[in-house]
């Protein structure tokens, strides 16, 4: 007599509660940067530029202050959900409104770069 398959029962996922925690704060930023430190942790810092007033008017080089606003370390595993789920956002953003034009990279990386300067953990 033939056996009978067994049934293999799925592990029960618990039950999410999402809650903002008490040092929970929002950001604006216009860009980020980041960089793998170790093969387990990538830092993203968030940032936005603001001008030094003293410099807006002057010929020559002008003096951009980049403030950073917040830093996340997250696994590689994570790296890549969020990757994964910010593709699909932007498709479906850009199904919804139209297509987004490529950034435009500016050329200096001490200003905005792949990478932080190497003040930023010091």
């Amino acid at each position: 007599m033939p056996r009978k398959a067994s049934k293999v029962k799925e592990p029960q996922l618990p039950e999410l509660v999402h809650v903002r925690d008490p040092d929970y704060r929002e950001v604006y930023a216009t860009g980020a940067l980041g960089v793998f430190d170790s093969p387990g942790g990538f830092h993203i810092t968030f940032y936005s530029p603001n001008r030094k007033l003293e410099t807006l008017g002057r010929e020559g080089p002008q003096v951009v202050e980049v403030s950073h606003k917040v830093k996340i370390i997250v696994t590689p595993a994570t790296l890549k959900h969020v990757l994964l789920w910010l593709t699909k956002s932007l498709e479906e953003y850009e199904s919804k409104f139209g297509k987004l034009q490529e950034p435009i990279l500016p050329t200096r990386t001490s200003i905005i770069g792949a990478h932080p300067p190497e003040t930023m953990y010091g």
